[in-house]
């Protein structure tokens, strides 16, 4: 169990940011910012222009009646993001699990920093081809960086 334990983790937190975290479009200003949501649902991304009944209804329980749009911008879902990503990252290594947690540790604390501007700069392109080659730049970072770690 020991041996899977980041593993297990990074699953955990991955169903737990599925659930948790949206990502709200404001498309006046072509701006998208990322959110906790009040409750788990599996929208994922929330949109003034989505036209549907439905998509209509979650935006109004999930933004309007919570004021989303006018909470200051929060870096809990950045966290939860890194989280996951550092316990994934360190799933894959063949370490041992004390060593694990102190790479853990550096791992989170150094990549947090380049996240928050790289994940803010990814969801505000228009073109989504670039936003998602910055994502993988992101997650090649994270585990060219860990390999660096683990030497």
């Amino acid at each position: 169990m020991k041996k899977h334990i980041f593993l297990l983790i990074g699953v955990i937190l991955l169903i737990f940011n599925i659930l948790f975290i949206g990502l709200l479009k404001f498309n006046e200003q072509n701006l998208a910012e990322l959110f906790i949501k009040h409750r788990p649902s599996l929208v994922l991304v929330f949109s003034s222009e989505n036209k549907t009944l439905e998509n209509e209804q979650f935006f109004k329980e999930f933004i309007t009646e919570h004021n989303i749009e006018d909470k200051t911008k929060s870096f809990l879902p950045l966290i939860l993001i890194q989280l996951m990503l550092s316990s994934f990252v360190l799933s894959i290594n063949k370490l041992d699990i004390k060593r694990k947690i102190a790479l853990f540790a550096i791992h989170f604390v150094l990549c947090l920093i380049g996240l928050f501007q790289l994940i803010d700069l990814a969801l505000n392109q228009t073109n989504q081809i670039i936003a998602i080659i910055i994502l993988l730049g992101v997650i090649t970072a994270e585990f060219l960086l860990m390999k660096l770690f683990a030497k």
